[in-house]
């Protein structure tokens, strides 16, 4: 191997692994002009590679120009300093020229696009200094970054513009030519579009290290089929995934739907209430007072006011607790629960059972909050839907999780509803979906069973090990 200082035209190029370095295609020698281009995930990889091209062309006597990052440039000069090539040598003889890619792109463009004009005299430039080294073109070894850059900083047009230009030009000159794209930045599906335009215009394609790397051709065909394996699976997948999400997203559709329809059914309820109870005691308060007002000391009719007042206010708090129990924020989820299937019985006429543990300790607001959600839902469409006499509930809790379970006696689910909730996340009505919702929200677990004999529904919660933080953030949730 030559040694630093020696004259570069009586190197003898030095004999390296082929197994390690990237596949030269046929019809890329010494001898012949090419325009590759080169794809990598690995810098030192590409630094190993550019610098055997290198070496090759400086040690037939020929010469070379890199217009490479500022980071690249200095490893390609430590490689080639390790292989035994005086850099410095080099350059003062006019066959080695590197300049900085950040540097010149910004010469060259103009409007986000390539100058033409400017991007064939810098090259004839070039071509002139390697003339006056002695070394014709056709000897010249060339390696450039800017498309690269380019294409990184999303303008894949001008790219391909500057691709183009670089054809042209070395069909004028003849100089052999090689350019490199970071793999990792053609991460994304759109991007196989403009890979295919980028391979388009070049003579030869080197594939990453994964497949360069590999000696044998039935080596490179097996990877080939394994690679064709990968991309037809992803490509099952990637449909069955996009089954998933539009079915997710209909669901989700339908739910918004129903929600907002529940949202105007329950402002009329709400009006309604107001209208038919609130309102009428207001009312005969409001005749009450007008009364008292000619006949103040009338006992029958202060009391009768008086009775008025109550109901209203009785209304009032009733309505508000339905709304929000103000109990969960002072005592916590079971006073909430325990005041609400109270209610809950006197109205619908169905026996609660309920069962808690007699140490829950207080819950996040979060999961306090969604779980008694849950529960009025539940509860909801088993009075209007399952025709039962009697339903239990039961909240239990540990350190680590706490557990909502919801049982009745009716007449339970169709099966196919249940099997395409099961399927979808979606059911034929909102309250099973709502449910759901809250649940993953929550990243908790839910199971619903259903039969002829009722239906259960099962929700699992998992409890943060630090509540006091929790709590603290979920301060605000539902006021």
């Amino acid at each position: 191997m030559r040694r630093r200082g020696l004259d570069l035209n009586t190197v003898k190029v030095p004999i390296f692994d082929t197994a390690t370095a990237a596949p030269v295609p046929l019809g890329y020698d010494s001898e012949h002009s090419g325009h590759l281009v080169q794809f990598y995930t690995n810098d030192n990889f590409l630094i190993d590679s550019m610098s055997r091209r290198v070496e090759i062309a400086l040690g037939e006597g020929g010469a070379a120009i890199v217009i490479v990052t500022e980071d690249h440039r200095a490893q390609l000069a430590r490689c080639l300093e390790s292989r035994g090539i005086s850099v410095d040598s080099a350059v003062h003889q006019g066959r080695y020229v590197a300049l900085g890619a950040d540097e010149t792109l910004p010469k060259i463009m103009r409007d986000r696009r390539p100058d033409a004009d400017v991007v064939r005299a810098l090259v004839a430039n070039l071509m002139a200094q390697a003339a006056s080294a002695g070394v014709q073109p056709a000897r010249v070894f060339v390696f450039g970054e800017m498309v690269a850059l380019l294409w990184m900083q999303g303008n894949a047009q001008a790219a391909i513009e500057i691709e183009h230009l670089w054809n042209e030009l070395q069909n004028s000159y003849g100089f052999r030519l090689h350019c490199a794209y970071p793999l990792q930045s053609f991460d994304r599906t759109e991007h196989a579009k403009d890979l295919t335009r980028i391979c388009q215009v070049h003579s030869a394609v080197i594939p990453s290290e994964t497949y360069s790397a590999l000696v044998t051709d039935q080596e490179r065909l097996r990877n080939i089929a394994e690679l064709q394996q990968k991309a037809q699976a992803l490509e099952t997948a990637t449909g069955h995934l996009q089954a998933i999400i539009e079915q997710r997203t209909s669901a989700l559709r339908r739910l918004s739907v129903r929600i907002l329809g529940l949202q105007d059914a329950e402002r009329r309820r709400i009006a309604r209430e107001l209208h038919d109870s609130l309102g009428q005691y207001l009312t005969g308060l409001k005749i009450d007072m007008d009364m008292l007002q000619q006949a103040p000391f009338n006992d029958s009719l202060w009391a009768q006011a008086e009775e008025l007042l109550s109901r209203c206010l009785t209304e009032v708090r009733t309505l508000s607790y339905l709304l929000h129990p103000p109990m969960m924020d002072e005592a916590g989820l079971s006073s909430a629960v325990r005041w609400y299937l109270q209610g809950f019985g006197e109205r619908s006429g169905i026996k609660v059972n309920f069962e808690t543990s007699d140490d829950l300790d207080r819950l996040p607001d979060s999961i306090e909050v969604g779980l008694f959600r849950i529960l009025q839902e539940a509860l909801t469409n088993v009075h209007r839907h399952a025709a039962a006499t009697e339903t239990e509930v039961r909240i239990l809790g540990d350190a680590e999780q706490v557990i909502l379970e919801i049982r009745d006696n009716g007449q339970g689910m169709p099966q196919d509803v249940l099997a395409r909730f099961a399927q979808t996340g979606a059911s034929s009505g909102v309250g099973l979906t709502g449910i759901h919702e809250r649940v993953r929200e929550l990243g908790g677990w839910f199971r619903v069973t259903s039969d002829d004999k009722g239906t259960s529904l099962l929700i699992t919660v998992p409890v943060p090990a630090n509540q006091d933080e929790h709590k603290i953030a979920d301060s605000s949730f539902g006021n």
